[in-house]
């Protein structure tokens, strides 16, 4: 239908372009009134293709690919032409050709089809600007759309004037670079390519066009691709149409029969590779969802009929659920740095050998080290825009304040907006206190015991009762102000230090308004995705949810049957429904991976008298957060959501893990560059069906820097055996997590070491409350022996370089040679490197939030 409309206008411009005299081509001023003639039919042409315009707008924007298809093919005598010295146009203005048919097809903007054209003359190019394209400013468009030539006849050429002005290139395709078929594109596609070097055309790029499109990398585009490409054929052979009818008719600007170069392939390589470039080479954009705390039982899709998650559930419905989807630790710190990374943390130094288990200030030297490679950066090298809005969590600087040695901006994130640590409890007055509770309770007795001291003493001293030293009371002074300090300011002010919110590297707000923070959040990430509509782009939309202190958004308190913390898990799914939205309502949904899923599973021990539970619920999982291998700490959701590319509704069963992200994204933005050691793999065999079987034959889960369990997957089974060399000490005894310290820990007496280690089939006791005996289990001793070898093979991994002629051997031995950033002297505070707005230590400011 659309072929017999575009051949009914061709016969229709044919017709028009008869009615014109041949002798009025000899007079410029005369000619030049064609276009008058032509403007109405013009008109009523651009409403007929309307259809067409519409699938060509997405796809006149990438013209690279025809420009290099164009300049691989050039004939030989093209290039010979090229030595000859341009030919200048005279001072008759009347006898420069005017190029009408050729560009008859090219569509013009849809908004307005009167857009004034360039102007047809540029000035000659010297040798040197020939020599180096580049460094010259790309040279003005000549009369190409139907717009030009109606604007000719508004400015008509005054030839007095014209003898002033330089001499001209001749608008000819005897000199292969005055032939441009991006002059046909419209204005704005044109000045999107003015950057870009000009090309030729030629009959011999056929061959280069066809070649292309058969690259293994089209099998990779959507389905939707197919329908474009045909769609342009078909406009390609009305084209091939026109310049056949224009070639036997002369009708077009050449000097003699030699000078056309083919205009039919001219047009057949416009539509094709268009329609073909755009499809296919515009590589996916990437939006990442992490909640912070979910339990996998949270949500509506993975079991729980209680909280509504209509937008998460859509998510899975739309796309891919993974139910075994692992999270590399049980706390925050450790399971990111894996994520982002695509490997165990414990090769980038942030695996904790004690107390310490995730960073606590701002202030400390610990983070994620510079000489790490996150997907983010990796992406970035392959011209991706990555932004990163929400929780980081991996430390800020190294040795002083501003050097931002661990900052998102130089982690390959493009743009941040969030938290560079997290939302804790200190953050909301009244809420208790997080970090390191215990140690802040031993320093404010010890503070109030040296205060009580020197006062009795002093008393002591006024009344004559005892004989006490002047120096003893001026020590204890002293002692006294030092444990003040120590106390004080780096707890009690604890608000004002960590709880700041960041654009890139400037501090906006400190300490920040916890209760708008939400809004705020989605307005950047939805911004982010605006911006960079027509650009390759990475978001991770690292929510603040839920951990605690949990909002109190009054739009919906109150609204859940699991009080304040169901409130906010609905809240969650609102605001990854708008995220959705957002991709949608810009036609990006088709080009999009969408990713959802958490750091780590639910917290158990955080609930009060007053709020209820505060953390999430695991399903029938056991154990939580922190709470070392345990299923119901590490098995999070995973939902993948990509229309035309993964099939609606799959479910896949077998083992993943969040460290697979990272070799994911690369294969999809096509990154083949050598890598360091990795421990995760590319997900898309399993997400879209090619796959039955994971790749991860066995998965290592640590507790800091301990190994805690590892998972084995054997083949032609659907078991996955799960060994427990250690588990944590609940408290009190018989209670499903470590009450009594709120976080179980995984080092000395706190935890219980088995030997022989306790074993789970997670298929058939997915629960983890029957272990396996050598009665109960044939394999028992085989299981035991393969998981020791895969062990002993993991950790050369971690100590010992590769054999010669590995290109990741340098890499492998970064992870015992990385310096650890969970000690101690990392942890603490030091006031030298504390972000600050304003001036330390008065620091404060606000962003203003008046159209949120």
């Amino acid at each position: 239908m659309m072929l017999r409309q575009m051949m009914q206008l061709l016969k229709q411009s044919q017709l028009l372009n008869q009615k014109q005299p041949q002798k009025k081509l000899l007079k410029q001023k005369q000619f030049l009134k064609q276009p008058l003639k032509q403007k109405q039919f013009l008109k009523q042409l651009q409403k007929q293709k309307q259809l067409l315009n519409q699938f060509l707008k997405q796809l006149l924007k990438q013209t690279q690919p025809l420009k290099q298809l164009l300049k691989q093919t050039q004939p030989l005598k093209q290039k010979q032409l090229l030595k000859q010295p341009r030919r200048k146009l005279t001072k008759q203005p009347t006898k420069a050709p005017v190029c009408i048919s050729v560009v008859l097809l090219a569509p013009a903007p849809a908004a307005d089809p009167e857009v004034e054209a360039p102007k047809a003359e540029e000035p000659t190019a010297t040798k040197e600007e020939e020599a180096s394209p580049s460094d010259t400013e790309a040279p003005t468009q000549e009369e190409s759309g139907p717009g030009a030539a109606a604007d000719t006849e508004e400015k008509p050429t005054d030839p007095a004037a014209e003898a002033t002005k330089p001499a001209a290139e001749e608008p000819k395709v005897e000199d292969p670079e005055s032939f441009d078929l991006e002059d046909a594109l419209p204005e704005h596609a044109a000045e999107e390519n003015s950057g870009n070097s000009r090309s030729t055309g030629s009959g011999a790029h056929a061959a280069g066009a066809l070649g292309d499109a058969e690259k293994p990398e089209a099998q990779e585009a959507s389905s939707g691709s197919v329908a474009g490409i045909l769609s342009a054929i078909g406009v390609a052979i009305v084209g091939a149409a026109t310049g056949y009818y224009t070639y036997h008719k002369k009708k077009l600007c050449f000097k003699n029969r030699q000078d056309m170069r083919s205009p039919v392939l001219a047009h057949v390589l416009f539509y094709l590779v268009l329609a073909a470039g755009d499809e296919v080479d515009r590589k996916p954009n990437f939006v990442l969802m992490m909640v912070d705390d979910l339990g996998i039982g949270d949500i509506g899709c993975y079991g729980n009929d209680t909280i509504r998650t209509p937008n998460i559930d859509r998510l899975a419905s739309e796309g891919v659920k993974l139910t075994q989807h692992i999270a590399a630790a049980p706390l925050c710190t450790p399971s990111r740095a894996a994520f982002m990374t695509g490997r165990y943390a414990l090769r980038s130094g942030l695996g904790s050998t004690g107390h310490v288990q995730v960073l606590l200030f701002l202030g400390g030297s610990g983070g994620l080290p510079p000489s790490e490679t996150t997907f983010a950066k990796r992406l970035q090298q392959q011209g991706y825009t990555t932004g990163l809005v929400g929780k980081w969590h991996l430390g800020v600087n190294c040795e002083q304040r501003g050097d931002h040695c661990h900052h998102p901006n130089q982690h390959g994130f493009s743009y941040f907006y969030g938290l560079p640590f997290t939302l804790f409890n200190d953050c909301v007055p009244g809420e208790g206190n997080d970090v390191l509770a215990d140690l802040q309770h031993a320093l404010r007795s010890l503070t109030m015991f040296l205060g009580v001291g020197l006062f009795t003493l002093v008393c002591v001293r006024m009344c004559g009762l005892l004989e006490v030293s002047l120096w003893i009371l001026v020590a204890l002074f002293f002692a006294s102000i030092l444990a003040t300090s120590v106390w004080y300011m780096p707890f009690k002010l604890l608000r004002t230090w960590n709880c700041i919110l960041m654009r890139d590297q400037e501090v906006i707000e400190q300490p920040m308004t916890v209760e708008t923070l939400p809004q705020r959040l989605l307005g950047e990430a939805q911004n982010f995705i605006k911006r960079n509509v027509d650009h390759p782009f990475l978001l991770f939309f690292s929510l603040a949810h839920v951990h605690t202190p949990l909002f109190k958004t009054p739009a919906f308190a109150g609204k859940s049957r699991h009080g304040r913390y169901g409130d906010n898990l609905e809240e969650v799914d609102w605001m990854i429904g708008k995220i959705t939205e957002t991709v949608d309502s810009l036609g990006l949904a088709n080009n999009t991976l969408m990713y959802f899923t958490s750091d780590h599973g639910g917290h158990l021990e955080d609930a009060d008298s007053i709020t209820g539970q505060k953390g999430g619920w695991n399903g029938i999982y056991k154990g939580g957060k922190a709470m070392g291998a345990w299923e119901g700490g590490i098995r999070v959701p995973g939902i993948f959501r990509w229309p035309g590319r993964l099939d609606a509704g799959r479910v896949v069963d077998e083992p993943t893990s969040l460290m697979d992200l990272y070799p994911t994204l690369k294969y999809l933005a096509k990154d083949t560059k050598p890598d360091r050691q990795s421990d995760g793999y590319n997900l898309m065999p399993l997400l879209e069906g090619k796959a039955e079987r994971s790749e991860h034959k066995f998965l290592f889960h640590y507790c800091g820097v301990n190994l805690n369990a590892v998972r084995w997957h054997p083949a032609g089974s659907d078991s996955v055996f799960k060994v427990h060399f250690f588990t944590p000490n609940f408290s009190p005894p018989g209670a499903g997590g470590c009450y009594d310290t709120k976080v179980c820990l995984c080092h000395g007496d706190h935890v219980t070491h088995h030997n022989p280690p306790l074993l789970y089939d997670l298929f058939h006791d997915p629960s983890e409350s029957s272990p396996l005996t050598p009665d109960t289990e044939p394999r028992y001793a085989e299981i035991l022996e393969q998981t020791a070898k895969a062990v002993e093979k993991h950790r050369n991994t971690l100590t010992h370089q590769q054999v010669s002629g590995d290109t990741h051997s340098e890499s492998n031995s970064e992870a015992h040679s990385v310096q650890n950033q969970m000690t101690w002297e990392k942890i603490l505070w030091r006031p030298w490197l504390q972000p600050c707005c304003g001036t330390f230590p008065f620091c404060g400011c606000k962003e203003d939030t008046k159209n949120i």
